[in-house]
């Protein structure tokens, strides 16, 4: 079974609402062949990068200091099960 676009907006947005807060909104859901620019650099992932959904998260402007790196949740494609959520280490 394959975790649909649609399907893993739903999981991303229950994992918002329960462990972030409410006012956090997705920018954008990517598979990798889609990224206009670098893929999120994170270290021993559970499954390749490739088999997973990306979701860039939006934060209200105050949340905004400067340069920053982009903040993601990645889904797998596979179980729909959220396996990493925090900074994509995409700064440069």
């Amino acid at each position: 079974m394959t975790i649909s676009r649609k399907e893993a907006k739903r999981i991303i947005e229950s994992h918002i609402s329960a462990t972030l807060e409410q006012y956090i909104k997705i920018e954008k859901i990517i598979s990798s062949d889609e990224a206009s620019h670098s893929l999120p650099n994170i270290y021993n992932l559970k499954e390749p990068i490739d088999d997973c959904w990306i979701a860039y998260l939006k934060f209200p402007i105050r949340y905004s200091v400067g340069f920053q790196s982009s903040t993601v949740i990645i889904i797998s494609k596979k179980t729909g099960e959220v396996i990493y959520s925090g900074s994509a280490y995409d700064e440069a």
